[in-house]
């Protein structure tokens, strides 16, 4: 009897794991055929290398070495206060969070950075947690307030805009709107930051007070996660890794840039960089399949119908699209690959954090 209880949890687990990735990989079957179906390629052409001039891949390459190391190196300048971790190590747990998050639908991986920085740097949860928030949000905030100046400025505000793009209706005609609407979360986020940096401990406290007399339990789970919330390292090292975050995106457009010069793309200049990075960022916050697929190349092609023309962007631009998914996919498991050479321990951390997972998740 007792053997049955107990593996009631366990097949309970692995059914809801189960049915997640079942309808993650639904929805992304299902956009890849409508893009199949609209005639928008998935894969870049066989005979692609023949094609590039290897002068020209030297620039994209050093753009996109900068990009990743900056995306995991600014991190360390938010954690400092509460880990002696090394450089190396916050690069190693940074970059597989970064591959989990690419991996796990439903952006699930987002979960795997606080519990690393648990496990391996000996950073509170939810510190942790709190840092890898207001991460997200300085981060869409400086994203999505460019790409509110990048709509402005090439004039896509009063630009009509196709409601299709090649035999497939996407929404290209919404961007603009999305460049505003997603300013907008981002900046009612940072508020709400703020406003619990400088009085969230004092609500803490009220609550914590109310709830002391019959549920002390509870009064002490909100004292404990009033003192591990802590996420503003300081005013030196906040510039620090805001300056860190700038050099990330503008390694990003320029590797965009770069690649599109490349794949002989026309029309891809900064400020259309900026526009295509905006519209995926926008089309990966909805739920998603594992590794973004049919998700990232719908938002990217929407991105390019905002200044290419509708043969460009199912021809050259199908190209760009492709690659652009591909060298995402190799430069994250690169880097995370070169995350365990620095640091072999990452492994059995993931290790250990799944055995938390299933050991919380399957105890009554």
């Amino acid at each position: 009897m007792s053997t049955t209880r107990s593996s009631e949890p366990g097949r309970h687990v692995r059914a809801s794991a189960g049915a997640r990735w079942s309808v993650a990989l639904a929805i992304g079957v299902v956009v890849v055929a409508l893009l199949v179906r609209g005639g928008l390629p998935l894969l870049p052409p066989w005979n692609l290398s023949a094609r590039l001039d290897p002068s020209r891949i030297a620039p994209f390459v050093f753009a996109v070495v900068v990009a990743v190391l900056l995306r995991a190196s600014r991190m360390r300048h938010l954690l400092r206060r509460h880990t002696t971790a090394s450089d190396r190590e916050v690069l190693a747990i940074e970059w597989t969070g970064h591959l989990a998050a690419l991996v796990l639908p439903f952006r699930l991986g987002e979960f795997v950075r606080p519990g690393l920085y648990r496990l391996r740097a000996g950073v509170p949860l939810g510190t942790a947690a709190s840092i890898a928030v207001l991460d997200r949000v300085v981060e869409g905030w400086m994203l999505s307030a460019g790409f509110v100046v990048a709509v402005v400025s090439t004039g896509l505000v009063t630009t009509e805009l196709p409601h299709r793009v090649g035999g497939l209706a996407i929404p290209v005609h919404l961007v603009p709107t999305a460049s505003f609407v997603a300013l907008g979360v981002f900046s009612a986020a940072c508020c709400v930051l703020v406003a619990f940096h400088v009085r969230g401990r004092a609500f803490a406290l009220r609550a914590i007070a109310l709830f002391e007399p019959r549920m002390p339990r509870v009064a002490r789970g909100l004292l404990s996660l009033a003192e591990s919330i802590a996420f503003y390292p300081g005013r030196r090292r906040f510039v620090l890794y805001v300056a860190e975050l700038a050099g990330y995106w503008l390694a990003s457009m320029m590797a965009t840039v770069e690649l599109a010069v490349i794949l002989e793309v026309p029309g891809v200049g900064f400020a259309q960089a900026v526009v295509i990075s905006g519209t995926v960022g926008v089309g990966l916050a909805l739920p998603a399949a594992p590794g973004y697929v049919g998700s990232y190349q719908a938002a990217y092609y929407a991105g390019l119908a905002t200044f290419l023309s509708a043969s460009d962007v199912v021809g050259r631009g199908g190209v760009l699209v492709a690659v652009s998914y591909f060298a995402m996919w190799i430069t994250t498991c690169a880097a995370a690959a070169l995350g365990v050479i620095i640091d072999p321990g990452i492994g059995s951390a993931l290790r250990l954090l799944r055995a938390d997972r299933s050991e919380s998740t399957t105890r009554p």
